[in-house]
């Protein structure tokens, strides 16, 4: 499998290794510029998802309680420019976004959790659900967030999605970088 660095994440190692009391996460959001909170808020606010059931195959962390899936539906766009919408919001508050034609997957750096397990994430999942069958049926799209946050929910998601994160000390500094197999994203139909 040939890889690529989706992104990269260098800071003071110290910002992970201060005892648990004193470990604050905002510290690596002020020093990497990077608050990927606003992506929930906007998010909410732009799609409206509703709580849905996952389905066989949505939940690729092997940790189903770890996991939740939602359905954001839309009656004024098709399901490829739901699914555009929505990567290309992430990718506005820096999430490393990986897309395909029918699906996306954005990984959202959980700084929360790099004092225990650098490099922990949380996945997002869209993909493009069962096309509308009549005229004014809603477009809609299956989304699952799910907690990437130990080395097993890493290699299950590895496994699954070619997508993983690779972590190197470099003197004082720490590198955490994101990985993935090498995707080609093919045109639209239309020639987008």
């Amino acid at each position: 499998m040939e890889t690529t660095t989706l992104a990269s994440f260098r800071f003071p190692r110290r910002l992970t290794e201060t005892a648990k009391p004193d470990f604050a996460p905002q510290e690596l959001v002020d020093h990497l510029k990077i608050d990927p909170s606003y992506f929930h808020q906007s998010f909410r606010r732009k799609f409206k998802p509703k709580p849905a059931e996952a389905e066989p195959g949505d939940i690729v962390n092997g940790a189903p309680t770890r996991a939740r899936a939602l359905d954001v539906a839309s009656a004024s766009r098709s399901g490829p420019d739901l699914l555009e919408t929505m990567a290309a919001l992430a990718d506005f508050h820096k999430l490393v976004v990986r897309e395909d034609v029918e699906s996306f997957a954005a990984i959202e750096p959980d700084f929360t959790r790099w004092r225990e397990f650098p490099g922990a994430y949380v996945l997002w999942t869209a993909r493009i659900a069962a096309p509308p069958t009549g005229e004014g049926e809603a477009a809609r799209l299956r989304v699952v967030r799910q907690m990437v946050s130990d080395e097993r929910a890493a290699a299950a998601v590895a496994e699954s999605l070619a997508l993983f994160p690779q972590v190197a000390v470099e003197g004082d500094d720490m590198i955490v970088a994101y990985l993935g197999a090498r995707t080609r994203r093919p045109a639209h139909a239309d020639g987008r």
